[in-house]
């Protein structure tokens, strides 16, 4: 693995890693205080072009068990490429509802994109990085498990899916490209038409609340520290 060489993985590491910090740092706020929603999806499309601009892009996609290939133009591949980041980030930021649930996710994830780096003859440095995110889940999932003594937050669901989003970029390679990228959506598939579905549910009811948050008024009446709010989760 030449992080020096023509490829200048180098300098996409370096990109990951600063947009790993923006995102970090915005989302440890919104742990801790409380932001926005819109203030986060800013963070993850500044976070995505910083990814993009060092170099991560899908620029062609192979398709599986063949010698096509569907060529990318410049443009369309930033714009992609950055849905695609926004895009894993969120589906693993939504199933973050119960204890081990995104975890235990982006650990199938892992592992999936994991076989298929090694059969596709993917770079070294996504084989090392697939491994190092699911080594790092497998520590972190018996204190996530139910019942949780620890629990990831925003700024773990974002880093998992963004962390997840790139390296399957990074692990494009020779063939397979189509698999690689297909894997993380087939395996996210169930929970996020679930939360999709019960979106499109509430509008058809006409519900002015698309998603669940409410405040328990009694709960607010004996706590001292203020409200306590509750999220019903859609599925």
């Amino acid at each position: 693995m030449d992080l020096f060489g023509e490829e200048n993985y180098y300098i996409k590491l370096i990109g990951f890693f600063i947009g790993i910090i923006i995102l970090g740092i915005v989302c440890y706020i919104d742990d801790v205080k409380g932001i926005p929603g819109f203030v986060k999806l800013v963070t993850q499309i500044v976070a995505a072009i910083i990814v993009v601009a060092c170099g991560i892009k899908i620029e062609d996609i192979s398709l599986p068990f063949t010698d096509g290939k569907i060529v990318i133009g410049e443009v369309l591949s930033y714009i992609l490429t950055v849905c695609w980041i926004i895009g894993i980030t969120n589906a693993i930021n939504l199933i973050d509802g119960l204890d081990g649930l995104s975890s235990g996710v982006t650990l199938i994830s892992c592992l999936s994109l994991l076989i298929v780096f090694a059969l596709n003859g993917s770079p070294l440095i996504a084989i090392i990085l697939i491994t190092a995110l699911a080594g790092a889940i497998v520590g972190f999932l018996p204190f996530n498990f139910s019942p949780a003594k620890t629990f990831i937050g925003d700024t773990g669901s974002n880093f998992m899916g963004f962390s997840l989003a790139i390296i399957s970029i990074l692990g494009v390679a020779k063939t397979y490209t189509a698999l690689v990228l297909i894997a993380p959506i087939i395996i996210l598939g169930m929970p996020i038409f679930d939360t999709l579905f019960a979106i499109f549910r509430r509008i058809i009811k006409g519900k002015r609340r698309v998603t669940n948050f409410k405040i328990d008024n009694k709960a607010f009446n004996k706590a001292e520290e203020g409200p306590i709010i509750l999220f019903n989760l859609p599925w």
